[in-house]
């Protein structure tokens, strides 16, 4: 065996920077010929200089590491110097530079203080440049740097053999930018191995981990494989085998530790859903498709065609074979706005993902120019990055450029986005939603057909209601692709086809809207219970109290009746249930704050309830023209209903 012998003044001028690059275990698979082609360039006669360029983690070290054992069997053994870029940074950059261009003579100095240590000339010698692209970071001037050109020198007259390596980006972005210093090395290119190789890299290391002395537990038979097929879909911004590498271990660590606590573990599926939840993503979902739906029938209400295909989708999505390269589940959600769309993705990111707030919304009309293409992936990768479970909803996806929408085609089928920093980020554990509020009036014209304001149940999906719609889906998906008249904002049949299912949200039915009311009213009431403030709402009416009124109606107060009847109705076509909304902001709220700020003036009693009631101006109540509103009164806790 061969002891590198490095003279003390060559380490002090280096600073330390020099060391033996350790000779690999022999856990190498496949990449031969990428080891030949390094021995072939380091006997070059002209310019023994080679480059590797491969993905980080894909092993280019490794390919050096090995080369190494396979010489130590030989007669010729090979000792590889490595050189740490940054320890030698620490210098000030002209004395970094001076050693720069000094390195390849006195690596010479180095070989001849081995053979004389070792008294023998039998061995090779190379010196070893990892990331060598970090070159570029001193004394850098216009495309190239001091400390290339530096080392350019010397590898031009091949003074000493040279292996470097980089990844495939950094070469892109710092080498080809100098050709002079580019077309010095010959270039070894390392691709990712094969998911067979992998197989057997996996195979290899578990072996040499059990000669080490590390526990190794049992394992099924498939979990290889099932490791590599989920680490291939979820982790996309790195390669193999450095990535299965990384959960194999992991997988291994969970197991000991189970292990040393007495408990029976073996490499399978559970462990990878432990080891896989620590990195932020869920191979199997934290809940069941009876709860999702469940979560998705009390929060989406009037919308029995949308609900039919919602219920679809996640049936498709839990009971059938997951493609894990893409979202859990996508869908393209159609019809006016305020109709539950944007209610349907809150429900499923609370139902999925147990968050209401576990969701990313994308405004279309924010990323509306060609250039917007990229902004709207990365916004959609910076977000996955750090939360990777999500619902994204790509909203109102008809104000997007159509390059924006090409760029989500591709996100959709490859399951992919880039982020701010060029990384590769994996959308395979959220849910992906799209909505438009184009074909607007061919809803409507159904709305009129069904006679939904006549209905007895809203939430009865009918024979009727079915035909109908197949009746003019057809035309939807015209009208999503032809867009509005004169705004060319058609979207293409392709991005359509993207969507696992097209679902279509009809305009609300009046009873649907007071009931939407009712829980708005209700919500508000208990927000105002927290801080310590009772409101009274009017009581519900029976089906036959109502129809006195000649009001269809059941089990509704009368302010509820009153937003569906007069405030809603006026424009449900356009704005549907946010028309709720905004009338409790702008005049509920409003009210019951002014009547406990008037109290407070006053120095009056709070004991007690501040009740919300019809101003009297109601449709149903008189048949005065005046604007319908409501009314606060206060009671005190001894007059109390």
């Amino acid at each position: 065996m061969i002891e590198l012998v490095i003279p003390p003044d060559m380490d002090e001028k280096y600073h330390a920077a020099l060391s033996e690059l350790p000779c690999g275990d022999n856990t190498l698979v496949g990449n031969r010929d990428k080891i030949e082609m390094l021995e072939v360039a380091m006997l070059n006669p002209e310019m023994p200089n080679a480059m590797i360029l491969g993905e980080q983690g894909v092993g280019k070290t490794a390919i050096v590491e090995q080369m190494i054992y396979d010489k130590s069997l030989t007669d010729f053994p090979m000792i590889v110097v490595a050189l740490s870029i940054e320890a030698l940074g620490e210098l000030p950059e002209n004395i970094m530079i001076s050693r720069m261009r000094s390195i390849l003579q006195d690596m010479q100095v180095i070989k001849q203080a081995t053979q004389e240590k070792n008294k023998t000339d039998h061995f090779t010698m190379c010196l070893f440049i990892d990331e060598v692209h970090k070159l570029n970071r001193y004394g850098l001037s216009g495309q190239s740097s001091g400390a290339m050109n530096a080392l350019k020198e010397g590898s031009a007259r091949g003074q000493f053999p040279i292996i470097t390596a980089t990844t495939d980006y950094e070469y892109r972005h710092h080498i080809m930018a100098d050709p002079a210093f580019d077309r010095r090395f010959a270039k070894v290119i390392i691709t990712e191995p094969t998911t067979t190789a992998v197989h057997a890299i996996l195979e290899r290391r578990l072996l040499r981990w059990e000669e080490q002395g590390h526990y190794i537990p049992p394992r099924n038979p498939t979990f290889l494989d099932e490791l590599i097929s989920l680490t291939d879909a979820f982790i996309r911004n790195q390669v193999n085998p450095a990535k299965s590498l990384a959960i194999l271990s992991a997988a291994v660590a969970y197991c000991t530790n189970q292990h040393q606590q007495g408990k029976e573990a073996i490499l399978s599926h559970d462990v990878l859903r432990f080891v896989f939840n620590s990195e932020g993503f869920n191979i199997d979902s934290h809940t069941t498709a009876e709860e999702v739906k469940s979560v998705i029938y009390s929060r989406v209400k009037g919308q029995p065609l949308a609900l039919k295909y919602l219920v679809d989708l996640i049936n498709s999505s839990f009971y059938t074979r997951r493609n894990f390269k893409r979202p859990f589940l996508s869908a393209l959600l159609i019809g006016t706005t305020g109709t539950g769309k944007t209610e349907t993705a809150k429900a499923l990111a609370k139902a999925l993902f147990g968050r209401e707030d576990a969701l990313l919304v994308v405004n279309g009309g924010d990323y509306s120019t060609s250039e917007d293409a990229m902004a709207a992936q990365r916004f959609i990768a910076d977000s996955v990055a750090v939360n990777k479970q999500q619902v994204i909803l790509l909203d109102e996806v008809e104000k997007s450029h159509r390059n924006v929408l090409n760029g989500y085609m591709r996100m959709i089928d490859e399951g992919i986005v880039r982020d701010s920093l060029n990384i590769e980020r994996s959308i395979n554990n959220t849910a992906l939603l799209a909505t438009s509020n184009l074909g607007a009036s061919i809803f409507s014209e159904l709305a009129d057909v069904m006679n939904i304001n006549r209905m007895d149940d809203a939430e009865d999906l009918s024979d009727k209601l079915l035909m109908e719609w197949y009746k003019v889906e057809s035309q939807v998906r015209k009208a999503l692709q032809n867009g509005d008249q004169g705004l060319n904002n058609g979207v293409k049949p392709e991005f359509i086809e993207r969507f696992q299912l097209f679902v279509p949200y009809l305009p609300l039915a009046r009873k649907t809207i007071a009931k939407i009311a009712r829980q708005r009213l209700e919500q508000f009431q208990r927000e105002m219970a927290e801080d310590g403030y009772i409101i009274q709402l009017p009581r519900r009416e029976s089906k036959e109290e109502w129809a006195k009124l000649r009001v269809n109606y059941e089990d509704i107060d009368s302010v509820s009746a009153m937003i569906a009847e007069d405030i809603v109705n006026r424009d449900a076509g356009t704005t549907g249930a946010r028309a709720v909304n905004r009338f409790i902001e702008n005049s509920v709220k409003p009210q019951v704050a002014g009547a406990i700020a008037e109290r407070r003036a006053q120095g009056s009693t709070l004991d007690g309830a501040f009740q919300i009631v019809t101003n009297g101006y109601a449709s149903f109540e008189t048949t005065e023209i005046n604007r319908p509103d409501v009314s606060v009164k206060f009671i005190e806790r001894g007059v109390m209903e």
